[in-house]
C-alpha cells in the first residue's frame, strides 16, 4: 500500500513538473520553447510575439475584432509595404528573404486559416500583412477577448504570436 501511495505521488510530481515547464495552448496552437529568439515587445503593444527558429518574427500587430465576424466573406491577405486597417508587421531578422504561406488565427477554440491573395516575400524590409474588413472568423471575436496565431512561412519555419482583438 505504502509503495503504491509512494508511486502515485512520484508520477503526479513528474506530470506536474511537466506541465509548468511544457505549457500548451489552450486553444490549439502550441507555443514553441523559448529558444532564445523572442521577438520585441513592450508593454504599449497589444500581442506578444514569438519567434522559432531566429528568422522571421511578427513584432507588432493591430487586429480590429470588427474586422472579423463570422458573415464576413474572405479568407485571404495581403502583404505590402505599409499598413492598413487590420494587420500582422513581420520583419526578417537575417534579411536572407522568405514567402508566407498562410496565417492561422485561434480564437474561441475555432482555427481560422488565411491564405495570401497574391505573393508576400519576406525579405529585407518590414511587410505588412494586412487583412480585409470583410475577414471571416467564426464565432466572432469581441474586443477585449483573446487570440493566438500562426504565420507559416514557405520554409516551414513557423512563427507564433498571441494578442488581445482591439
Amino acid at each position: 500500500m505504502l509503495v503504491a501511495v509512494l508511486l502515485g505521488m512520484a508520477v503526479g510530481g513528474v506530470a506536474l513538473y511537466y506541465t509548468l515547464n511544457h505549457g500548451s495552448s489552450a486553444i490549439g496552437i502550441g507555443s514553441p520553447s523559448d529558444n532564445g529568439a523572442t521577438g520585441n515587445s513592450s508593454d504599449s503593444q497589444p500581442a506578444n510575439f514569438t519567434t522559432l527558429g531566429g528568422q522571421v518574427a511578427v513584432t507588432d500587430a493591430e487586429l480590429p475584432a470588427g474586422y472579423f465576424t463570422e458573415n464576413g466573406t474572405t479568407s485571404t491577405f495581403a502583404c505590402g509595404s505599409s499598413p492598413s486597417g487590420a494587420y500582422l508587421v513581420l520583419t526578417d531578422q537575417n534579411k536572407a528573404g522568405d514567402a508566407v504561406a498562410s496565417v492561422t488565427i485561434s480564437s474561441f477554440g475555432a482555427e481560422t486559416v488565411f491564405t495570401p491573395s497574391g505573393s508576400c516575400d519576406v525579405g529585407s524590409e518590414t511587410t505588412y500583412i494586412t487583412f480585409p474588413a470583410t475577414s471571416q472568423i467564426s464565432p466572432s471575436p469581441r474586443s477585449g477577448q483573446s487570440y493566438e496565431g500562426l504565420v507559416s512561412m514557405a520554409d516551414g519555419v513557423p512563427v507564433t504570436f498571441q494578442g488581445t482583438w482591439n
